[in-house]
């Protein structure tokens, strides 16, 4: 057992050594050479006891600003207007809040019911009468071709939004704005556009970026987004908890001031002249759009089309309306 237990923990040269020893001392010594090995368990050819043990480094999070700026990018190539209302600080939520209940204060009732209107209108025109309108459309130079398909999906947005409800414009929950498809219409009718020297931040790409930092504090960071072969660097602010671009930060005072000054109400016993022209303007489209959807040839339509576009600004006249050719056969008498 004594041999046995120095066999175990001796190396085969530290082993040897003590067996030529003890022979030198008593040449009749008995050594066996065949020891039991515990199944399952190889001895070790050398000890590692006390020494340090390697262990794979945990990967390093993410920087704080670099997770917030990727969201950010995320959100804006998915068109995900509820991650960009959710990531805005507290204090940007209260004053864009604010200022919807403004907007919806000031707004007069009556300017409201009739856009309504106009609104339900055109859902009409764009359904029932698109045999007509896509030939007028057509022969105009100005108008893109996917407004058929865009216009008609932001009418029904409106109408199916919280802006088309006046008691919640009463009073705004703004938030509720965000989750619905309104925005992203209005996003995908714009996008993609550039913006300053920034990235094309209506991209769908954007999902695809990385984002690494270059600089940092507690406060503010400078981090590199790379899209493909193309670099830019953002500047992020971190404002009421949350990390926002640098550019929003600075803008924010301007654009909340701007805003309340835009939205000031008449003195008092004043009258809103701009809303009653808009009210007057409104009536008159609604009765034109009316006769359109009540057309039953397309001459009738081209010629109630004129009267449309008289009610446009005179960078678009109406005598630069073509009309479009009439596909039936002309009345018999």
């Amino acid at each position: 057992q004594h041999v046995l237990r120095l066999k175990n923990q001796l190396t085969d040269e530290e082993f040897q050594t003590a067996v030529d020893l003890a022979k030198a001392i008593n040449p009749d010594v008995a050594v066996p050479y065949n020891f039991p090995t515990p199944p399952g368990i190889a001895k070790p050819a050398v000890s590692n006891l006390g020494q340090p043990v390697d262990v794979p480094e945990s990967p390093v999070p993410d920087d704080p600003s670099i997770i917030a700026l990727k969201g950010f990018l995320v959100a804006m190539g998915k068109r995900d207007t509820a991650a960009l209302w959710a990531a805005m600080p507290a204090e940007y939520q209260a004053d864009a809040s604010a200022v919807a209940k403004l907007a919806g204060q000031r707004l007069n009732p009556a300017m409201h019911a009739a856009l309504v209107n106009v609104l339900r209108h055109l859902k009409t025109l764009f359904a029932d009468q698109k045999e007509f309108l896509k030939p007028v459309l057509e022969q105009q130079d100005d108008v893109p071709d996917e407004l058929l398909q865009k216009v008609p999906l932001l009418v029904d947005a409106i109408l199916a939004s919280p802006l088309a409800d006046a008691e919640w414009l009463a009073d705004p929950e703004l938030g509720k704005l965000f989750e619905g498809q309104l925005l992203q219409h209005l996003i995908d009718g714009v996008a993609p556009f550039e913006a300053g020297d920034q990235l094309e931040i209506l991209s769908s790409d954007l999902m695809e970026a990385t984002v690494r930092q270059l600089d940092g504090n507690a406060t503010a960071a400078s981090l590199q987004v790379t899209l493909g072969e193309r670099e830019e660097t953002w500047a992020m602010q971190k404002v009421d908890g949350k990390w926002v671009p640098a550019e929003l930060a600075k803008a924010w005072p301007e654009w909340l001031t701007a805003a309340r000054e835009a939205l000031k109400t008449p003195a008092e016993g004043g009258v809103d002249v701009f809303q009653e022209q808009v009210i007057i303007m409104l009536g008159a489209l609604e009765g034109i759009l009316k006769s359109l959807n009540a057309a039953q040839t397309q001459d009738e339509f081209n010629e109630r089309f004129m009267g449309l576009l008289e009610l446009l600004p005179e960078e678009v006249p109406g005598d630069e309306f073509e009309p479009a050719p009439n596909p039936l056969p002309p009345e018999r008498n």
